[in-house]
């Protein structure tokens, strides 16, 4: 990233990852301990979440700090849409069989 043209989007990593992992921004604020609005406040870069909350975040979230600051190598990082495809085969254990067997896994 050209550091002199262009800024981190930090709150728009929070907000992807958290969609993708189907929580609304009331339950996430809730999960954090914050209100929705101070939650939104981080997603809309009006301000940044403190140290110890990011590693919150990474913890709610189950991802890691270089996910959510897009430190990943290409290769090794998953999009917003893989971690919700994970989200969702870990919410239906009815469907994960089904699953294992469509992608070759058991």
């Amino acid at each position: 990233m050209d550091t002199k043209n262009e800024r981190f989007d930090l709150g728009g990593q929070i907000k992807g990852y958290r969609a993708a992992a189907g929580k609304s921004q009331r339950k996430f604020a809730q999960e954090l301990g914050i209100s929705p609005m101070r939650l939104g406040h981080w997603e809309h870069n009006r301000n940044e979440p403190p140290v110890e909350f990011l590693i919150k975040i990474c913890k709610v979230l189950d991802l890691s700090a270089d996910d959510l600051f897009g430190l990943s190598d290409q290769g090794e990082s998953i999009t917003p849409k893989e971690r919700a495809v994970v989200y969702g085969y870990r919410s239906v254990p009815e469907f994960q069989k089904t699953i294992d067997h469509i992608v070759g896994v058991s």
